[in-house]
C-alpha cells in the first residue's frame, strides 16, 4: 500500500494503466508474458515511466510524459504559474512549498472532494482545525486559477486508514508474544483489549 502510495505521488496514470495490464490483457492485445514483462517494468521503475540507457526518461505505457511537479501539485502545472501565484499571495508559500503537503487548484471538484474526505474521517478536522473552514470559504468561492494545499494525511486519507488498521491488528495479533504486554495485562487485564494500540515487536 506505501508503494502504492508513492507511485500515485509521481504520476496520476500509473497505477490505472498498471491495474489494466494486470486484468484486461486480451483486451489491450498484449500476450500474457509481455504483460508480465510491463508490470515487472512498471515495478522496477515505479511507475510508467523508464529510464533509458542514454538516460532518458520516457514512458512505457500509454501515460503523458513526466511532469516536474509530479502527482503533488496540480499535473502539468508549470513553475511560472506557482511562481506568479506565490509573488502575488507570498502569505501561502509555506503550505505550498510544504514537503509534505499535495497542492490542489481551487476548483469546485477538488474542494468539494476534500471536504468529503473531511467528512468521512472526523478526526482529520480536529487534527487540522483550520483547513475545513478554508475549503468551505473556497467552496463557496472557487478560483479554478488559484491553489491550496492539504497534508498529506488529508490527501492519501483513506489509504492511511487502512495502513493504521493494519498495524493496530499486527501490534494486536503480537501482543501475547511481547513481554511488556504480558506483563501489562497480568497486572490490568482490561488494558489487553483488541482496541488497544501497542507497538509491535520485530522478530526473527
Amino acid at each position: 500500500m506505501f508503494q502504492h502510495l508513492y507511485e500515485a505521488s509521481l504520476h496520476p496514470q500509473g497505477a490505472p494503466r498498471r491495474a489494466r495490464l494486470g486484468g484486461t490483457r486480451s483486451q489491450a492485445g498484449l500476450a500474457a508474458r509481455d504483460a508480465r514483462d510491463l508490470i515487472a517494468l512498471t515495478r522496477l521503475f515505479q511507475g510508467p515511466i523508464a529510464t533509458t540507457l542514454d538516460n532518458r526518461r520516457l514512458p512505457m505505457l500509454p501515460v503523458d510524459s513526466l511532469a516536474p511537479g509530479k502527482n503533488v501539485y496540480p499535473w502539468r502545472v508549470t513553475r511560472e504559474e506557482i511562481d506568479a501565484y506565490l509573488a502575488a499571495r507570498p502569505g501561502e508559500r509555506a503550505s505550498l512549498l510544504d514537503p509534505m503537503t499535495v497542492v490542489r487548484r481551487a476548483d469546485a471538484a477538488s474542494v468539494a472532494a476534500d471536504l468529503a474526505t473531511l467528512d468521512r474521517h472526523r478526526a482529520l478536522a480536529f487534527l487540522h482545525p483550520g483547513l475545513e473552514p478554508a475549503l468551505r470559504v473556497l467552496k463557496a468561492r472557487p478560483e479554478p486559477h488559484a491553489f491550496y494545499a492539504v497534508p498529506y494525511a488529508v490527501a492519501y486519507a483513506d489509504s492511511f486508514a487502512v495502513i493504521v488498521a493494519r498495524l493496530r491488528a499486527a501490534a494486536d495479533s503480537v501482543a501475547a508474544e511481547d513481554p511488556r504486554s504480558r506483563t501489562t495485562c497480568a497486572s490490568a487485564p482490561a488494558t489487553c483489549s483488541r482496541t488497544t494500540t501497542r507497538p509491535a515487536t520485530r522478530r526473527g
